[in-house]
């Protein structure tokens, strides 16, 4: 199940980052949200007849670091997003949390400080929960991840730095996948850490899972290790193909990157469009 475009990221960036302090850690977050806030939008401006016959042509999107290292094509961005039904979503956020729990809270939490609007997908799950319950065990926190995702229609990958290399990032994509979960990536390294600041870009963790189409029609769940795609050893079991990721012919293998949508919190307006987002994967997931 090799692929030639597939090259082994294990210890690009090195070991983890080193352990943060939580003292002060409410009021530290509370003064990240109120500073990454962003103001009110001013009033539109008169267009002029040159404006009207003469539009900006938005630029290109970048490829990132995912897009440069696999030769795969830029991410999806957030802008134009096409309309689709708003439903309220209970979304299941995933992410490192020794090496982000701040810029996740702040993610998850800044809809509070939106004027006069909430987002219509404040059921949130903390995956902070599951990470301080290692100690319980590997099957204690297996029960726990699938009972916080029970019920959820999206899965939405918050992506730092290391995010990649975590195994049970990786077991939570596996689990969406079981659960017919719409899927979708959202790059946080820009987000300023209130200790640390902003953080090294990361690869797309969905760059490192993908599917293999079986002869049966369903797929095989399997991980990038050392440039190689192996079965993924958490969960072994068949699923059925996602609508929203294309068929490779049978035996063959696509990475979920190729067809989940991935955006950059801070240059794709997360702030404002992280809702859409969530709306969009499960529209693509076709879950009403």
């Amino acid at each position: 199940m090799s692929n030639d475009r597939d090259r082994p990221y294990r210890g690009l960036f090195g070991g983890p980052p080193p352990p943060s302090s939580t003292d002060n850690f409410l009021s530290d977050i509370l003064k990240a949200l109120q500073a990454t806030t962003p103001p009110p939008p001013p009033p539109p401006a008169r267009l002029s007849l040159g404006a009207l016959f003469n539009p900006q042509t938005p630029s290109p999107a970048p490829s990132g670091l995912s897009g440069l290292l696999f030769g795969l094509p830029p991410p999806v961005t957030a802008a134009p997003l096409p309309t689709v039904p708003q439903v309220r979503r209970k979304v299941f956020f995933s992410f490192y949390f020794e090496g982000d729990i701040r810029r996740s809270v702040i993610v998850r939490n800044s809809y509070r400080f939106r004027p006069g609007r909430k987002l219509p997908t404040a059921n949130f799950h903390d995956k902070s929960l599951w990470e301080s319950s290692k100690r319980e065990g590997e099957e204690s926190l297996r029960r726990l991840i699938r009972e916080g995702m029970a019920g959820s229609s999206v899965t939405c990958v918050l992506a730092g730095t290391y995010t990649w290399q975590r195994p049970w990032v990786r077991y939570e994509i596996a689990r969406s996948l079981v659960c017919g979960n719409g899927l979708f990536t959202v790059h946080i390294h820009n987000v300023k850490d209130p200790q640390f600041g902003k953080a090294l870009p990361g690869p797309n963790p969905l760059d490192f899972m993908g599917l293999e189409l079986r002869p049966d029609g369903r797929a095989n769940i399997c991980e990038l290790v050392n440039g190689q795609w192996e079965l993924f050893g958490l969960h072994k079991a068949p699923v059925r193909w996602p609508r929203w990721l294309a068929k490779p012919a049978v035996n063959y293998l696509r990475p979920l990157s190729s067809g989940a949508r991935a955006y950059d919190y801070c240059d794709d307006d997360g702030y404002n469009q992280l809702a859409e987002w969530a709306q969009l994967a499960a529209h693509d997931a076709g879950r009403s």
